[in-house]
């Protein structure tokens, strides 16, 4: 077996939702914040998901009430970072999965 490590659905569904989270706050205080198109081309590139899978995920974060979209389409948190990870990732870490230094 090579070293490629086991992920279950749940530990890449988890991923693949804190990447988008991370994608919105990145953007966070810049001149121009996510749209969806923008949240599915990253999506497509980093993980080959489609624009529908991408847009499920997002349509989850909002329902949950962690992100929102403003009139112009443009997604932001509705909460800090460690009240996020508390949320979707309580592993007790306090650093997004892959942003460790």
């Amino acid at each position: 077996m090579t070293d490629t490590r086991y992920r279950d659905g749940a530990t890449v569904r988890r991923t693949r939702l804190l990447d988008i989270i991370d994608q919105i706050e990145q953007r966070k205080g810049t001149k121009t914040p996510p749209t969806i198109e923008y949240l599915q081309s990253i999506m497509t590139i980093k993980h080959g998901l489609t624009r529908q899978t991408t847009q499920k995920y997002v349509r989850e974060l909002e329902l949950a009430g962690i992100i929102r979209v403003d009139g112009y389409g443009q997604y932001w948190t509705r909460m800090s970072v460690v009240q996020i990870l508390g949320i979707v990732a309580p592993d007790s870490t306090g650093t997004l999965p892959g942003k460790e230094d």
